[in-house]
């Protein structure tokens, strides 16, 4: 079992590595094909420069890991510089970076954006780690193949998950608007028409439709409860997988394994989700730090799952894994809870109560409070929660 676990990691290793510079690569000369030089915009040159970086990036990861493994050869022990470090450098990141956006000096653009994304959750993970100075062992190719398996195979299986579910919820919105509200239907119709044809403009109040109440409570429940059931699910398999390879996870391992996985998994998130931000040059720092915030949430929340895999393979405690399960999914609806909910305000009318402040200001002022509150609260989760597992 453990030999063809480790050969079916370096396939997939291999695997990431060829499909992600190919499909970067073809992504690329498809823009130039298209539209020549011009149609190279940070936005899309980004994207296909990142889909190259995180294939080439994690499989190699990946099959570094898998490789010594195999090989038979002692593997080192786990080590990170300290987490300090890793906030100067995302400080230097982000400033140069926004300057070269708002200067639209595109050619470093890329390789800014993805530095920008990658350094938050491995400053988190080094945070995290920093008991292990103490004296305590955590092994490195478990630890980087976990966060390689959060970035390729939490994700992938994730995506693949969602985007099958969110195609049937598609359907059922639009099945029910074809019995409720038909005349907005036919007017998002109309204007989706206009845009193929290169005319027409958009008008935000058909949207509004998206706050009522029977919406906004599908849209949570899809991103507050199914989403982190997926996501975190597919992250922390991590901790079983290298559980299946021989060896019995102690509760720091099982904590330290599920972070790294979230880790790799906030990477890539936040270097695509966080590419939407170049379509503002002004608000991309801004974008980086939500990004930022949101891999807190991702470390935090993979490894309070990843610690309850532990419970449930090493100590046999089922009701203590699944009840830490459920926190760690809890903790990840209610971050989605708050982006959905802050998505949501913006399509309310801004003069709508509260004078000239408007009730979508005051909602957005909350949202953005308890969000980083939920922020202050994972990083000093990250920080306590190895230490008190270590003294245990």
């Amino acid at each position: 079992m453990r030999k063809a676990i480790l050969i079916l990691a370096l396939v997939i290793g291999a695997a990431a590595i060829f499909s992600g510079l190919a499909a970067g690569a073809l992504m690329l000369l498809a823009i130039l094909i298209a539209g020549g030089l011009s149609a190279f915009d940070l936005l899309t040159s980004t994207v296909g420069f990142a889909i190259a970086a995180v294939g080439l990036g994690l499989g190699a990861l990946l099959t570094w890991q898998a490789g010594g493994a195999l090989s038979g050869r002692p593997g080192p022990r786990f080590a990170m510089p300290r987490w300090g470090w890793w906030l100067l450098a995302f400080a230097l990141v982000v400033s140069i970076g926004q300057w070269f956006v708002s200067g639209e000096i595109g050619f470093f653009v890329p390789a800014l954006h993805v530095l920008a994304a990658t350094i938050p959750p491995l400053c988190y993970l080094a945070l995290a780690s920093a008991v292990l100075r103490r004296g305590r062992v955590a092994a490195a190719r478990s630890t980087w193949g976990s966060l390689a398996w959060g970035g390729l195979g939490g994700v992938g299986l994730g995506v693949f998950v969602e985007v099958f579910a969110l195609v049937f919820l598609v359907v059922v919105i639009m099945v029910a608007l074809s019995v409720a509200r038909p005349d907005l239907l036919a007017q998002w119709e109309a204007w989706a028409a206009e845009i193929e044809r290169g005319g027409g403009s958009f008008d935000p109040s058909s949207l509004e439709a998206l706050t009522s109440p029977l919406v906004v409570f599908g849209l949570l429940l899809f991103a507050s409860g199914f989403v982190p059931l997926v996501e975190e699910l597919a992250k922390s398999l991590a901790v079983p997988i290298v559980a299946m390879l021989g060896r019995r996870p102690t509760r720091l391992d099982g904590f330290l394994l599920g972070a790294a996985a979230g880790a790799g998994f906030a990477m890539v998130e936040g270097i695509f989700n966080g590419a939407i931000g170049l379509a503002e040059p002004t608000g991309w720092a801004g974008a980086m730090l939500v990004r930022a915030g949101a891999a807190a949430m991702h470390c935090l929340a993979s490894g309070l799952f990843g610690l309850g895999w532990q419970a449930a393979i090493s100590e046999r405690r089922l009701l203590r894994g699944a009840g830490l399960a459920l926190a760690s999914m809890t903790l990840h609806g209610l971050w989605n809870a708050g982006a959905v909910a802050t998505a949501l305000s913006g399509l309310l009318r801004p003069t709508v109560g509260f004078g000239a402040l408007g009730l979508r200001n005051i909602q957005a002022f909350f949202i953005g409070a308890a969000l980083a509150a939920l922020w202050l609260l994972a990083v000093a989760a990250l920080a306590w929660l190895p230490r008190h597992l270590a003294e245990e």
